[in-house]
């Protein structure tokens, strides 16, 4: 589905589908099938003879069937708010909401402030309460890598899987790989954070010639030697890091032939191989050379700023992993083994050198920064990422909450609006529509209008909210205040819904179909009406006893009530739809 930006373990984009849907299409292909056989059957006693045709017991035939289409949206409950899909641009949340629009309340009257019930606008919501469908949590399957990592061997039989690594066994490589301190902890783990003999470098003094020729004309430079050395050591840790577990991943550039979409999630690729490449030959330290340690590199010397420069770029390998890749993908935990071993190394022979210097502050910024990055990119959020140039000279829209008038999100464009809608399907989320990526620009556009909800609210452009372009739904017509009607007509409201604790009044209703179904609402989510016999729950049980008696739910009644500036209406109980 074009725009949508959830990711898959093995790097490609991860659809989010809901089972029973995906049955049902399989289902459906299955009868496309079946229809679409040519293979002539058995004859049947429908097919005999024209002249023949089925007739019922009173020898009339039957009724022909007509297809029907729906006339109308189909009931559901709303999607919380906090499963909006997130707009990004770049990293960064794009949702264009200025901090005051999602504390006011909207009528087509003007705008008033939430919280403060004085302002006209607050009796309107102020018993207003949502029901929200059941969160779909994002499905991430956890995935492996399926070589075994002691023997390296694929085989057929079962693997173990280690509980925090991607690593996985055969059973009886996995008794001899596992830790002493946890049952399902390989014992490599361990190793991921420690610098063994084997993985040692050599700790020279002096700088490796491909740097010193690299960089000869810095030569002259007060720290050329110790981060010449530093720089030397770097390329040596990259080896080692290349050959350690899951180095593959990292040593090379992506093909984003293959994974085609990376550039676009990716703004900065990198790779051990082409940090060695550029170091060799010089790259570090171009003018106007871009860096992923850019705004945190001042008052350094060239040095020390190739230097700082490298350290970022190591850090990038990880955190491009991290961002493309959903937590607990293989992918996602191969980078974590990878970074806490370059941590180590970092440990072992950086770090304690570099202690109170601008490049250890740099690179703590970087570190601060790459951080901040990935908690905007919580673990199981969804969020689109529309394509370049949307947003820009476009009208924002906002997901209107119909009952509390409140804003619950903001898009920056119709077409990011449309995005959303299709995440929220593709999710598994009801809707009141048949939405398809071919009309889904069509139903946005509907959902402005009250009686055309989308997921239970209203798609609006933001300035028409604003500007009080828009409609209320029709029981909101009635608002026990002149000031917010601008648009609505109340001279047709009969029957009004109230709160007799606190006096205030809730909405109205034009006619007692709509104030028996909102009754049918109110009883359904009231404990202490829940035990009445539902045979006696009807339309007209709700006129006696409620609209012509004194029954209430929770101090709740509905009450007949003049029509503005209109004369008394005749209502007779007698006519009952």
């Amino acid at each position: 589905m074009e725009g949508l930006t959830q990711l898959c373990a093995d790097g490609s984009r991860h659809q989010i589908t809901n089972t029973k849907k995906k049955s049902k299409d399989v289902d459906k292909k299955r009868r496309r099938s079946d229809e679409g056989d040519s293979t002539p059957g058995p004859p049947t006693a429908s097919r005999s003879s024209r002249t023949s045709p089925i007739l019922l017991e009173d020898g009339k035939p039957p009724p022909k069937k007509r297809k029907t289409e729906p006339t109308g949206p189909v009931p559901v409950l709303k999607v919380h708010p906090s499963e909006f899909p997130v707009e990004l641009l770049g990293l960064a949340d794009a949702d264009p909401s200025d901090p005051d629009d999602l504390t006011k309340i909207f009528t087509p009257g003007g705008a008033f402030d939430a919280d403060d019930s004085s302002s006209p606008g607050f009796q309107l919501v102020a018993k207003a309460a949502s029901k929200y469908q059941d969160i779909i949590e994002v499905q991430i399957e956890r995935s492996f890598l399926m070589n075994c990592a002691l023997c390296t061997e694929e085989g057929s039989d079962e693997r173990i899987c280690c509980s925090n690594c991607p690593r996985a066994y055969h059973t009886k490589c996995f008794e001899q790989s596992t830790s002493s301190t946890t049952a399902r902890e390989c014992k490599r783990c361990g190793n991921d954070r420690e610098i063994l003999p084997e993985d040692e470098i050599l700790e020279s003094i002096a700088v490796n010639e491909k740097i010193k020729s690299a960089y000869a004309h810095l030569a002259k430079s007060t720290n050329f030697t110790f981060c010449g050395v530093l720089l030397s050591q770097i390329l040596d840790i990259l080896e080692k890091l290349k050959r350690y577990d899951y180095g593959w991943v990292f040593a090379e550039p992506v093909n984003t032939d293959e994974v085609q979409d990376y550039l676009e999630v990716i703004k900065r690729p990198m790779d051990y191989s082409t940090i060695a490449k550029r170091l060799e030959q010089a790259e570090y330290g171009l003018e106007l050379e871009p860096s992923s340690a850019d705004g945190v590199d001042g008052g350094m010397d060239s040095m020390e700023t190739i230097l700082l420069n490298v350290l970022c770029d190591v850090d990038q390998v990880h955190q491009n992993c991290f961002i493309y890749n959903l937590k607990d993908s293989a992918f996602y935990r191969a980078g974590i083994v990878q970074h806490k071993k370059w941590n180590a190394y970092l440990q072992k022979y950086i770090k304690e050198r570099l202690s109170g210097s601008p490049v250890q502050d740099g690179f703590d910024s970087f570190r601060l920064n790459c951080e901040q990055a990935l908690e905007a990119l919580k673990n199981g959020q969804r969020f689109i990422k529309p394509k370049q140039g949307h947003g820009v000279n476009c009208r924002q829209y906002a997901v209107f909450d119909p009952d509390t008038k409140r804003i619950i999100k903001q898009y920056t464009s119709r077409a990011s609006a449309r995005l959303a809608a299709l995440a929220l399907l593709s999710a598994g989320y009801q809707c009141e529509w048949d939405l398809t990526e071919q009309n889904a620009k069509t139903r946005v556009d509907n959902a402005r209008d009250p009686s055309k909800l989308l997921f239970g609210y209203q798609w609006i452009p933001t300035d028409d909210l604003k500007s009080g372009k828009f409609k209320m739904k029709e029981a909101d017509r009635y608002v026990g205040n002149d000031v917010l009607t601008s648009q609505a007509d109340t001279t047709t409201v009969l029957i009004l819904k109230e709160d007799t604790v606190s006096g205030s009044e809730i909405r109205g209703f034009e006619s007692e179909e709509s104030a028996y179904q909102d009754w049918l609402q109110e009883r359904t989510s009231s404990v202490a009406a829940s035990d009445d016999n539902a045979e006696d729950i009807n339309i007209s049980v709700f006129v006696k006893s409620y609209l012509d008696g004194k029954a209430s739910i929770n101090g709740i009644i509905w009450k007949r009530v003049l029509p503005r500036h209109s004369p008394v209406p005749e209502i007779s109980t007698n006519k009952i739809r």
